[in-house]
């Protein structure tokens, strides 16, 4: 018999329970096969934090590859900040283990791509949303490229907006758990396999990702295309398929380029990032500089004033409020001001050994890093 899923088990957490003499839980915010996500708050301060926890047993820990995954990117993202500069990269706040648990804390973000699109009257963002959107997620795997790591998992869940007045134009890439190093502890790029498990999310998934080969920084950024045609049509049209050799076929045989835009038109910059994309084998550097700026180019040509920071979507109409009290979430507008000025006065990355992941088992967690880097 199948062990039931975290998601039909109900919250293994309760309201108000302390956990580590450090924090305080308070709803549970999602579930799936494996672990539950809770929000919750740092006793002292009231920071809002994510918490993922999953039960102690599993002969495969999916949450501790998580955390030594995040740790190790929180390590190069904290290398990188001499500048005050703040990165797109989701904070792991801290990591341990109870007798009955495995959690993970991390700094709370938003409502994620998907969440915000599906709360649209249309399901679809306007061209403004929509390429605000596609600067930003190729800005983020940018510096998350220039780290080392390729992400593997591109999808609009896997992108947050920012809490707070401040945070609705910031764009947070969470969830490393398929993220791969891509770059040797001496700088070179990894030789590419002849053979490589499907990694990635069905409906975003490169045809490299279907077709089983390995992955680079270029199938991150297929993913982006599909996810902006998405987001400005509402729908892919391999959307309702499920059969993963089907979906790759479709990939293959459908032109995007050529589906309906409405009055908007085909963009410029979905053309440019298609052709550019097309180009790029296993081993090419993408432009980053200038995918961006043709984006940007587009984002002025659809309306948008940086200076005076048009609203998005979700700021017209108060989707995010609407979303965080779905979830029980309380809506505290000073809570959020007081996070933006943490953020701006601390930069700092959480950093861990690895050999804190599961105490005395430092050796262990050598095995477990070395097979994570080469999946």
């Amino acid at each position: 018999m199948n062990a039931p899923s975290a998601n039909a088990e109900g919250p293994w957490l309760q309201p108000y329970e302390i956990i580590n003499s450090k924090y305080t839980v308070h709803t549970m915010l999602s579930a799936g096969g494996f672990g539950q996500v809770y929000w919750a708050t740092e006793n002292g301060t009231g920071k809002y934090l994510a918490m993922k926890i999953e039960k102690q047993g599993n002969k495969i820990s999916l949450l501790t590859e998580e955390a030594i995954i995040a740790s190790k990117i929180n390590r190069s993202a904290c290398k990188k900040n001499d500048r005050g500069i703040r990165h797109p990269i989701v904070r792991l706040f801290d990591y341990f283990e109870t007798p009955e648990y495995k959690i993970l804390v991390m700094s709370m973000c938003g409502p994620n791509i998907r969440e915000l699109k599906k709360a649209t009257e249309c399901d679809r963002f306007s061209p403004t949303t929509t390429f605000w959107i596609m600067k930003k997620m190729v800005d983020a795997l940018k510096i998350l490229h220039d780290f080392g790591w390729i992400h593997r998992d591109v999808k609009p869940a896997n992108f947050c907006i920012g809490l707070g007045k401040e945070g609705a134009h910031r764009l947070y890439v969470v969830d490393f758990g398929l993220a791969r190093k891509y770059i040797t502890s001496t700088g070179k790029l990894r030789e590419k396999r002849s053979f490589s498990s499907f990694r990635g999310t069905l409906r975003y998934a490169s045809i490299n990702a279907h077709n089983k080969k390995d992955l680079s920084r270029v199938d991150d950024l297929w993913s982006v295309y599909y996810i902006g045609v998405e987001n400005i049509i509402g729908k892919l049209p391999w959307r309702v398929a499920n059969d993963r050799e089907k979906v790759g076929i479709m990939k293959q045989e459908i032109n995007l380029l050529e589906l309906d835009y409405g009055s908007y038109g085909v963009p410029d910059c979905f053309r440019i990032l298609y052709q550019h994309l097309c180009g790029l084998g296993f081993y090419s550097d993408p432009n980053y500089t200038y995918l961006s700026g043709m984006i940007d180019e587009e984002l002025t040509k659809s309306g948008y004033n940086r200076r005076y920071h048009n609203k998005l979507d979700w700021e017209t109409h108060k989707h995010v409020n609407k979303i965080l009290s779905e979830k029980n979430i309380e809506v505290d507008q000073d809570v959020f001001r007081k996070m933006a000025k943490w953020e701006k006065d601390n930069y700092g990355y959480f950093c861990m050994e690895l050999g804190a992941f599961t105490g005395d088992n430092f050796s262990t967690n050598c095995k477990s890093l070395c097979i994570l880097e080469n999946n």
